[in-house]
């Protein structure tokens, strides 16, 4: 099966789900990208992603579209991911089955709010444009396919999917052995950017004055000159390198999630839970549907403070509860989220639809998406 993917570039979030397919098709995929890899990767210590085998740089073709088109043509089946919507105008009238890669569209969360002429666009775009024609949406977020079914988009086209970072299989015990009891090591890594509300992590800070814990958040961005430590308990710091990450989750007791809608997927959280952390997460980001409340981490009902500093508490005081949670993530990154288990059920997914069949999952990765409202995921966070 020949198989093109449209791409900005190589993301790292996506890269291991693609070296997957990339073997199942018998080295039959092409990821064409349409710009160099973000420098902000690169500072973090990725190697240039653009460089591996599968990846076609058509940037650095004089005429773009005209390659894209050609590889269109060329292929069984195209994939979609974050690019200009030129290159999946040409996919869907190349005819062939197109799979597209979403997280949210509807970014404030409120979808009672949205207004009028985006459900129309919507409607006109994904709705009309894509009546009978062999398009899928892969929804990479919790509340995509609610987004989307709106207008009626994608009816029965919808399927669960994420992102999905390297993942380490380590020795567990060894790996459990860095955490502690006292302090207990409460973690949060992101930009200091609005949608990721580090104030959220700074409140909890000040809530948890005097207990034995410590609260490193890590990040750069917009706010990061506006937030200063305001207790003992809390300490600032730069974004991390990969090679610092590493240690940094490792020794990590409690992992934050605290960000809105407009987080999109946050992929930082796979590798919390690839490191056994204990991760308390915001039932807002397109993440979140990774966490089986109580089993392998715990949800709190975004915008609710008490609801996040119980839980964080719980955690605190609760060694056994922070171990089962942190081993339970570490399983479900190996067993479930990862882009081995995500490339070999995408691909067998494409078979079964090529061939006019129904998805061959009744859950989990590439099943049929549920269309969960706000409502459904805060009721998930209960307990």
């Amino acid at each position: 099966m020949k198989i093109t993917v449209f791409a900005n570039y190589a993301d790292p979030s996506k890269v291991p789900l693609y070296k997957t397919l990339y073997e199942r098709s018998g080295h039959q995929l092409i990821l064409a990208a349409s710009e160099p890899m973000e420098a902000k990767f690169l500072e973090q210590g990725y190697p240039d992603l653009n460089q591996l085998e599968f990846v076609e740089r058509i940037y650095e073709c004089e005429d773009l579209l005209a390659r894209a088109k050609q590889l269109a043509s060329e292929s069984d089946v195209l994939i979609y991911g974050h690019c200009p919507v030129e290159y999946f105008n040409l996919a869907v009238r190349s005819g062939k089955p197109v799979f597209r890669l979403s997280q949210h569209i509807y970014r404030d969360g409120n979808l009672k709010a949205v207004p009028l002429k985006w459900k129309v666009s919507y409607f006109v775009k994904h709705t009309l444009a894509l009546w009978r024609k062999p398009v899928y949406l892969m929804c990479m977020g919790v509340y995509t396919a609610q987004d989307f079914s709106l207008t009626g988009s994608y009816r029965n086209k919808m399927f669960e999917f994420g992102e999905f970072t390297e993942i380490v299989e380590y020795d567990l015990e060894e790996l459990m052995a860095f955490k502690h009891d006292s302090p207990v090591q409460i973690t949060w890594i992101n930009e200091f950017k609005d949608w990721y509300h580090p104030e959220t992590a700074v409140q909890l800070a000040k809530q948890l004055e005097g207990l034995p814990c410590r609260i490193d958040l890590y990040g750069n961005g917009e706010l990061q000159n506006s937030f200063q430590s305001t207790s003992e308990e809390l300490h600032i710091h730069e974004m991390p390198t990969l090679k610092e990450l590493k240690s940094i989750l490792n020794h990590t007791d409690i992992f934050l999630m605290t960000g809105d809608c407009n987080e999109g997927w946050g992929s930082m959280l796979n590798q919390a839970m690839n490191h056994g952390c204990a991760c308390v997460v915001s039932t807002r980001i397109g993440a979140s549907k990774m966490i089986e409340q109580n089993i392998n981490g715990l949800l709190y009902e975004y915008g609710n403070m008490d609801d996040l500093s119980r839980k964080v508490k719980k955690l605190m005081e609760d060694h056994e509860l922070r171990d089962k949670l942190g081993r339970n993530a570490y399983h479900s990154m190996l067993k479930e989220w990862n882009g081995v288990n995500a490339g070999n059920r995408f691909y067998e997914l494409m078979v079964a639809l090529l061939e006019g069949k129904g998805s061959p999952f009744s859950s989990g990765l590439c099943a049929p998406a549920p269309i969960l409202t706000k409502e459904d995921i805060n009721r998930r966070a209960k307990g």
